[in-house]
This record gives C-alpha cells, sequence and structure tokens, in this order.
C-alpha cells in the first residue's frame, strides 16, 4: 500500500478520465490537474502519517506489534472506499489522507517486527523485503494504470483505486475486466476479509514478549515463526534475548526507573531518552538512513514517473514507466543476498554519490534546447538511477535504519524514522508538482539540479554517520557505540574483536561498563 499511494499520485494524473472528473477545463477543451491538487493529494498521507505516529509509536512499546496490524488493514480498507466514492477533489482527499494513517501505522511496525524477530546473519536479508514489497506495489499500480488507459468512463480511474484491494497478477483490458467484475460481486471488501481471518493467527514480536517478561509467550511466538521441532533452539533464541536486553540495560543504566518526562501531559521519556548523550548519534543515524531516500530524489523518480514521461514529450509513457518499475523490482529482489554478502555501508555510500552524479546529468539535459533528444536522455539516465538507487540506499537505507536503534529505544526511533520520513515526503510531495507542472514551476529536467543539492548533503552525511551492521548482533552494536567508535570503523573494529580501537581515542568516552563486559 505504501508503494501504491507514493506512486498514485502520478498514475491517476495522467489518466484522462481521472483529469475530467477532477480537473479544470481548459482553452483549447483539454483537462489539466491544477498543481495545488496534486500537491494536496500527495502531501495529506505524509502528514496523517506524521500526527498519527507522534500517537501511536507509544502503544507499540506498549501493547505490541499485533494489534496495529488489524487497525491498519481497516483504516486503510475506509481510505480506499472513500477515495473511490469520492465526488470531487476534497473527498478524494479526505479518503488519501485517512489512507495516510494505515500506512503510517504499517510503516513502524513492519520494520520494527522483522528486525526484532529474525537471527542478526539474516536481518539484513529479510529487511529487504520491506522495501521489495514498497516496489511491487509501485510496479502493480503502473502495470493496473496501464491496463485501465484502455477503458473509457469512471472505471479508467478507479480501477487503479480499486487495485489498491488485491495485486493483480498481470495487465490488460481482460484482466480489467475480470478485476471490475470480481470487485462488484465482492463489495470490495475481499482484503479486508483475508487480513482479519489470517490476523489471529500471526505472531507477536518474540523481543518484545521477553522485554516484558512474557518468555513462555515469546517461545511460543518463535515456534510460529520457525516451525522448528527442537525445543533446544526456541530455549536458546529466548535466552539470546534476554541477554541483549540485559546488556543494553547495564550500558545505559536503569532508566526505566528514572521518572518519566511530561510535555502537555503526554510522556515522553523514550523520545527525550532517543536524544540523550548516549543515544543521539544513532537516533541522527537511524532517522538520516531513511530520509535520504527522499533526499536524494526518490519522490521525484518514483512517484512522478509516468506523470513526468507525459510532460517531457515521451509518447508512451505509461509503457516506459512500466519498465522502470520493472527494472527496480528486479534490483530491489537483486539486494536480498547483496546486503549480506558487501554489507550495508559499501551499498549505501559510493552509490550515493553515483546517484548525485547523475541527478547532475539530467539537470544539465533539462537545459538542452532540443527537447526532444534530450528526453530521452533524461529517461534513460532515470532508467540507471532506478537500478542504482534500488541496489543502494533504496533497498538498505530501510535495513540500516532498522538495525541502528537499542532495544528499549527501538519501536520509538521506528516512530521517529516514520515522522522523519513522512516530512521530507510532505515536503517533496508538496514542492515536486510546483516544479514540474507546466502551470507552475514546468522545470524539465532542470529538477535534477534541485535534487543534486539535497542528494550531496545525503552523501556526505552517509559517510560519516552510516556503519557496517552486517552479521553484528544488537549487543555488539551496543558496545561499539558506547565505546565511541566512529561508525566508519565498525567494521574493522568488530573484527579485531574490539581490541583493535586504539586506546587514546577512547578518552574521555562513556566505556567504563563496556570495558567491564568486554
Amino acid at each position: 500500500m505504501q508503494g501504491f499511494d507514493i506512486v498514485a499520485g502520478g498514475q491517476l494524473a495522467a489518466l484522462p478520465a481521472f483529469k475530467e472528473k477532477f480537473g479544470v477545463l481548459q482553452n483549447d477543451g483539454s483537462y489539466l490537474i491544477p498543481a495545488h491538487y496534486l500537491s494536496a493529494w500527495n502531501s495529506i498521507a505524509p502528514a496523517t502519517e506524521i500526527a498519527t505516529t507522534f500517537i501511536f509509536a507509544p502503544l507499540l512499546e506498549k501493547y505490541g506489534r499485533k494489534w496495529g496490524i488489524l487497525a491498519a488493514s481497516l483504516i486503510s480498507a475506509a481510505g480506499v472506499v472513500l477515495q473511490q466514492l469520492a465526488p470531487d477533489w476534497r473527498m478524494h482527499l479526505a479518503g488519501r489522507g485517512v489512507n495516510g494513517i494505515a500506512i503510517g501505522m504499517m510503516f513502524t511496525i513492519s520494520p520494527l517486527w522483522i528486525g526484532e524477530t529474525c537471527r542478526p546473519e539474516l536481518r539484513g536479508f529479510f529487511l529487504c523485503f520491506f522495501n521489495t514489497s514498497i516496489v511491487l506495489g509501485q510496479f502493480a499500480i503502473v502495470a493496473v494504470s496501464q491496463g485501465s488507459s484502455h477503458i473509457s468512463g469512471k472505471w479508467q480511474w478507479w480501477l487503479p483505486i480499486v487495485a489498491m484491494y488485491i495485486f493483480p497478477c498481470k495487465s490488460g483490458r481482460a484482466l480489467a475486466l475480470l478485476v471490475i467484475d470480481h470487485f462488484a460481486k465482492a463489495k470490495l471488501h475481499c482484503i479486508t476479509v483475508i487480513l482479519t481471518t489470517a490476523w489471529p493467527f500471526f505472531p507477536e514480536s518474540p523481543y518484545w514478549l521477553v522485554r516484558q517478561g512474557k518468555r513462555e509467550e515469546a517461545k511460543k511466538s518463535l515456534r510460529r515463526i520457525y516451525g522448528f521441532k527442537e525445543q533446544e533452539f526456541y530455549e536458546i533464541e529466548a535466552s539470546r534475548m534476554e541477554e541483549e536486553i540485559r546488556l543494553t540495560s547495564d550500558l545505559h543504566g536503569n532508566v526505566e526507573s528514572r521518572p518519566p518526562r511530561r510535555i502537555l501531559g503526554v510522556n515522553v521519556q523514550l523520545e527525550a531518552e532517543c536524544f540523550d548523550a548516549t543515544n543521539r548519534k544513532r537516533t541522527l543515524t537511524a532517522v538520516f538512513a531513511a530520509s535520504a531516500q527522499q533526499m536524494i530524489g526518490a519522490t521525484f523518480v518514483i512517484g512522478y514517473a509516468t506523470y513526468f514521461f507525459e510532460l517531457i514529450g515521451i509518447s508512451n509513457y505509461f509503457a516506459a514507466s512500466m519498465a522502470l518499475y520493472a527494472v527496480m523490482l528486479a534490483a530491489s529482489m537483486s539486494a536480498f543476498p547483496l546486503t549480506e554478502i558487501y554489507g550495508r555501508r559499501f551499498l549505501i555510500v559510493g552509490p550515493q554519490f553515483a546517484l548525485c552524479f547523475m541527478l547532475l546529468i539530467i539537470g544539465i539535459l533539462g537545459c538542452v534546447s532540443d527537447k526532444t533528444k534530450a528526453s530521452y536522455g533524461i529517461v534513460a539516465l532515470l532508467y540507471v538511477w532506478a537500478l542504482i538507487y534500488q541496489l543502494s540506499i533504496g533497498a538498505t537505507g530501510f535495513v540500516l535504519a532498522s538495525e541502528i536503534a537499542t532495544s528499549r529505544l527501538r519501536a520509538t526511533t521506528q516512530g521517529l524514522i516514520t515522522i522523519t520520513n513522512a516530512v521530507w515526503g510532505l515536503i517533496m510531495q508538496f514542492t515536486v508538482p510546483y516544479m514540474i507542472n507546466p502551470d507552475a514551476g514546468n522545470l524539465g529536467g532542470k529538477v535534477g539540479f534541485i535534487f543534486l543539492g539535497t542528494g550531496l548533503i545525503a552523501g556526505v552525511g552517509g559517510w560519516y554517520l552510516f556503519p557496517e551492521t552486517k552479521g553484528l548482533s544488537f549487543e555488539k552494536l551496543d558496545e561499539l557505540y558506547a565505546m565511541g567508535v566512529p561508525p566508519r570503523l565498525f567494521k574493522k573494529v568488530a573484527a579485531e574483536g574490539m581490541g583493535g580501537f586504539p586506546a587514546g581515542e577512547l578518552a574521555g568516552k562513556e566505556g567504563s561498563v563496556v570495558a567491564t563486559h568486554v
């Protein structure tokens, strides 16, 4: 659904029936979606994500992860219905806002649950599925929009919205009619039935259960996840989690006994801990790893590819965007093994500067007078950009962001990641339409210069902040951060058994407790 929502604005804006329904009639008889409509539609979801996560993230630590999945699925269904039945652009806006609430909830839960459930040596591999599911949603809505573009009437724009309930296997007129017929009979609620039926069987996070002192329930959850017959495995896993939690408590002191900090009556103790001297760098790194995706131009390339292709004069813009998302899906799946073979830092830092270089070339092509030749050059570069992005920061950024936080603050940090990512999304979704729309900035390829600036900030920040976390347990990460090891040296110090870090550089660090453990 996250992938659907990111791309939906650009896809729907390219459909003639949608333009006729919500657009403004021009002097030449055509319809144009005003830039402020596009900005509102695409920024409302990030805005509701921000508001929701402030309330939702603390509840995850108190009540667990599982309950939010059911709530999010029901809220999302309500949001999609509002979008489909909207009589005007404001009701469509409300539907996208409601759906944004559900996206914010699941965007927080998913990587949190995966990071807490998987063993360290496989954590990166499975966290890549989080990004791939987003890319799959992006590819699916482009495929459905391509099929619905051959339909006349309201179903031309209804179908991409209705398709949010299921993922179709292929596009085209025959499938479009099949899906239309199916949903007309199913009353549009089949996916809600599936999710609510399967939800009772979904396991709670064993890590959260151990933190709550529910060891036996944690072992039951582990059995449901792994399915092994050997009971010793679950004893060992539960003991490993307890040891990580104990060491974290030792490193940070008995923080749970501290008096709560309140703002307007709301306990913000955990949020405050994220920014204390011990955790500040970790929080900044986690937030920056997710935000770098937006800073380097993901919203522009991914969210508005189809609409942008149409604006710069590509004749078969739907086919061009379908090929683009197919490339991204293949690249994202390729990142599964690469993140565990080469590591997180290797796949992020260098490729970010390569992405910046391509944004520079796109901006230069946007200044070329021969728009036809320049347009095909821009499209070619966007394909290469998308390939490198999904192999690097697109997939691995989520992995790194979800691994950094200490166990006590993991849910709160993931909430901050969601909020910060949504803030960037709100900024980008609001401004990109004004950059590219003909009735506003009409920048074309020159928009590459804008994302070059923010992308360079992401690249330089990543060089100093992003550590190598491949194969490191949460316990080992706690030790490295407590010792004050520069993130770029994590791999070297960990490989040398924590003894290779120069003693002089540890002077003045808060490492007394760590030294005892080491």
